[in-house]
């Protein structure tokens, strides 16, 4: 959250799951950002220095794959 977003992205992750990757894709597929290292159950990420449009986001847990779209609109 939000979205649409200004480039500021809020992850809150419930029950305690653990979050082995985040990885950032734009509408064309193409990988713009991966965090990998202290994951924690809320996080904030800054995208600002992407464009505007639709982003997808796949978070990869120990209890599988879960993906989400957001937009960026400054």
């Amino acid at each position: 959250y939000p979205s649409p977003s200004k480039g500021i992205l809020n992850i809150d992750m419930i029950n305690s799951v653990e979050m082995n990757s985040i990885e950032v894709y734009n509408v064309t597929g193409q990988l713009v950002a991966k965090f990998e290292n202290q994951l924690q159950t809320k996080n904030v990420f800054d995208l600002s220095n992407q464009s505007n449009g639709l982003y997808f986001i796949r978070m990869n847990t120990a209890k599988g794959v879960f993906s989400k779209s957001f937009v960026i609109n400054k």
